[in-house]
């Protein structure tokens, strides 16, 4: 493992103390330890990520708690080795024209990160990967969607799930994908 490329999940803040501004952000690190690029995650889930109606006192105390992200300035592709890589953060790839965007501005792999725990062990997390699932045959592109606890899947451009990991357990998939661009 110590020459693989990876992207990865996790806050990023910019500024300091008063004027700290956090992004929920896709990271693309090299095998020698370098960051290379950074998605910051444009649409965000209101009472997840912000909360829209600080106005109401009741909703506020009940949700106050909830990580104030801001949304990056603009959808970028990750320069990766692998060519234009578009990432979707979880609910992102719920959106048909939030991918469809990233690949006709020249991807050539769609990659989903999401943390599904918030969704429960009921039904939730496999309609979460069903919405993953139409973006590949929609956009004919391969998806590698990787999840802390709901289902990680290698998707192709048909729509076929070529390799999948199981709920609420640690896993590692392997299989083979195809960067590819289709007009």
């Amino acid at each position: 493992w110590s020459a693989a490329d990876l992207i990865v999940g996790a806050p990023h803040v910019e500024g300091s103390d008063e004027s700290a501004v956090f992004h929920n952000s896709a990271f693309y690190l090299t095998p020698e330890g370098g960051l290379r690029d950074r998605y910051d995650k444009v649409h965000l889930l209101p009472f997840a990520e912000y909360f829209p109606l600080r106005f109401v006192e009741l909703l506020r105390r009940n949700f106050e708690r909830v990580r104030y992200f801001t949304p990056g300035a603009e959808r970028t592709l990750l320069d990766t080795r692998w060519g234009p890589t578009a990432v979707v953060i979880c609910f992102e790839a719920i959106f048909p024209e939030i991918v469809r965007a990233q690949m006709a501005a020249g991807a050539v792999l769609l990659v989903n990160l999401s943390n599904d725990v918030w969704l429960g062990r009921g039904i939730g997390q496999r309609q979460h990967l069903a919405m993953v699932v139409l973006r590949a045959v929609e956009n004919r592109t391969w998806i590698v969607r990787s999840t802390t606890t709901g289902v990680s899947a290698l998707i192709d451009p048909y729509g076929r799930v070529t390799s999948e990991g199981p709920l609420f357990e640690k896993a590692v998939l392997q299989g083979a994908v195809v960067p590819m661009r289709v007009d």
